[in-house]
Order: structure tokens, then sequence, then C-alpha cells
């Protein structure tokens, strides 16, 4: 199975109303999408965040290249033959973005060629994965009673888990926050706090934890920017509440730190920008082995299969779109499948997506 060309655009689709993460304001959202076709008529896809940054040029212009007239079927050759060549222009950011798109298309062509969906040609662990909601997004003119709403829509929907974005307003206005959605969603429901890297120091994030502690929070996200690796690992050895990164982390050499450091109690890396799938399945077996549990970024459309193919996956991360945070969904023809509390993984080849192509051509960057 050659690979015959490759192809990648980036994907503008713009927020019905902006929101606040940390930080960071954003009104649009941008993905790189790549196709991969190879000399049987197949055809693979891979995607992830742009983030501002042209990744789809990466790669047209460094990758396919490498790619073109090579075996797709050979996930790891590729692999390494993409990340040696460009070594001087990424090992981590634009180009890992870049590499970690292809890879994906690459193993969805994979699995479309043995007839298997991705996570049964990884192994197969379940394909009943618990679904965990992210939500609690600031947005201008919301107060307390819509994130009621919004949390009693996750508790009804019959989700194992919900997370809030903190850290873009006073602590004193999150900890009302917290507790709403705590006295919302009950006591059985799993309830976590991402702050996306907006806190400083490690004696200011104890400080919040031991305020937090009333209601019970399963895990803190992102405590800190991931280059504060000293912050992370005094607060991690401090705290009774959980540590959970790597969603902004790339390879498998970065994550073999962070764990030595004893930075993290959960694994939180991300196919779409860890390395692609190749990369992703030997980071969480390297957390495996340090008795660290898996819960992957976000993108369930590729990270339901690599939740249903490893051990030690606590859940999968769905935002459901009728919240407006994400708008990914806008751009596949059905989403991820859930039953009573659970995301359940495809049983077509490959990734398994029905993609909107109509909608795809619409939302291509011109120019």
């Amino acid at each position: 199975m050659l690979i015959t060309e490759v192809r990648a655009w980036t994907l503008n689709l713009p927020l019905e109303r902006e929101i606040y993460i940390g930080n960071l304001r954003i009104r649009e959202r941008d993905y790189v999408f790549v196709e991969i076709e190879t000399d049987n008529g197949l055809k693979g896809h891979g995607f992830g965040f742009a983030r501002g940054g042209n990744v789809s040029d990466c790669v047209t212009a460094n990758l396919r290249p490498l790619l073109v007239g090579q075996d797709a079927t050979l996930t790891e050759k590729l692999w390494e033959e993409m990340y040696l060549q460009t070594r001087y222009l990424g090992r981590k950011g634009m180009m890992m973005r870049a590499i970690s798109a292809v890879d994906i298309a690459l193993w969805d062509l994979k699995g479309q060629k043995t007839g298997l969906p991705l996570w049964k040609l990884l192994g197969g662990m379940s394909r009943k994965v618990p679904a965990y909601a992210a939500g609690g997004y600031y947005r201008e003119g919301e107060g307390l009673r819509e994130l009621r709403e919004e949390y009693a829509r996750y508790r009804d929907a019959g989700f194992r888990g919900v997370k809030m974005k903190v850290g873009a307003a006073s602590f004193a206005e999150d900890l009302k926050r917290i507790e709403t959605a705590r006295e919302t969603i009950g006591r059985d429901i799993r309830l976590m706090v991402d702050f996306n890297g907006v806190l400083v120091s490690s004696k200011q994030a104890l400080r919040m934890a031991e305020e937090l502690k009333p209601y019970e929070i399963y895990f803190i996200e992102e405590p800190f920017l991931m280059d504060n690796l000293e912050a992370m690992r005094e607060f991690r050895a401090a705290s009774s509440i959980p540590v959970a990164i790597g969603e902004d982390e790339s390879g498998r050499w970065a994550f073999k730190e962070l764990l030595a450091q004893k930075t993290l109690d959960i694994l939180r890396h991300d196919a779409t920008l860890v390395g692609g799938i190749s990369e992703w399945i030997k980071v969480g077996h390297l957390g495996l082995a340090h008795q660290i549990p898996l819960y992957p970024h976000w993108f369930p459309e590729v990270h339901i299969h690599l939740a249903a193919a490893m051990p030690g996956c606590l859940g999968v991360e769905i935002i459901p779109p009728e919240t407006g945070i994400m708008n990914f969904h806008k751009l596949v023809l059905q989403p991820v499948a859930q039953k009573d509390g659970y995301a359940l993984a495809p049983e077509e080849p490959g990734l398994g997506i029905r993609w909107d192509w109509g909608a795809i051509e619409a939302a291509k960057q011109k120019g």
C-alpha cells in the first residue's frame, strides 16, 4: 500500500460566542486536516488543532516529500523518518502537530486495510469507556444560573465525571462556581478543575488546593505551564489532590522526564500533539510502567480508540456540541456514541469517522 499523495489544509470554524480559557480569549477554532491517498484507492485522515500556526504547510513542505512513494503500513519507519529529518525545525510545536496529524492518518489507513477498528488493531481492552464531560468555560453575560443549568445537563446525561475551567476569574469567584457545580452534580460524579497553566508558584497552588478540599476534587489539571517543572514537582509532592498534566507536551523523552521528576498523578497526553498514535502508545506504556493512569485529552474521535485499546484509562473526554465550546463536530456526520455514561468505540475500520465533506470544503482556509 504505497502513498501516492499527501494533502493538508487549515480549517477555520468561528465560534458563535467567544470563550475564555485561563488567560486566553478564543473567537474561533482552527484545525489542521490531513489526507493521505494510496495506490489501492484508500484514503486516511488525520487532524489536530492548528492553534494559529500554519501546520498544514509543515505537512506539505516538510513531510510530504518524505512520504510519497513509501509503504503506508510502516508507521514506525515513517515516524522516525519524519522526526529525524525535521528535528532542526521542530521536535515540538507546529512540526510535531504536523507529524501527529500525518501519523493519525497513517493509522486510519492501516485500520482500513486490515478491516479492523483502530482500538482492536492496537490490542483492544474494552469497547466501553467511561465518558467525562468538559465544560464550565467562561463567557460574558453568564453566571451561576447558567453554570447550574449546564452541569445539570451533564448530570442528567449520565456523565461519569465533569471538568470545569478555572483561573480566569478571582479565586473567590471560582470557588462559588465550583460549589455550584458540586451541588448540582452531587457527590457520586467526579469533579475536576483545569487551571490551563495560569498559576505561578507551588505555594499559591497549595493555598488554593486547601480551599478546594470540601468539594472532593478528583484532580487538578495543569496548574502551571509545562515549563515550570519545579513548581509542578513541589505542588504534586505536597498536594492531597492528584495532579493531571500532559496535553501540551510532545515526545516520549519529555514524558520520561516528567515521570522521573514525579510531577504528575494522571497522564493527559494528546495524540494530536504528542506525536500521533504511534507516540501516544509509547508514552501510555511509559505511564503504565510507572503505575500512572491515563486520561487522554479531548478529540474523542481519535482518543476513544486509544482509551478502548489500553488498560489503565480513566475515561474519554467529551465536550457536548450544544455548549458551543468546540465546533469540530460540525465536520463529522456522527458523534462518538454514548450509552449509560459510557462512550462506545466504533466498529468500522480505521478511525470509523464519516466526514461531512461539504462542511470541510466550506471551512478550508482560502489563500
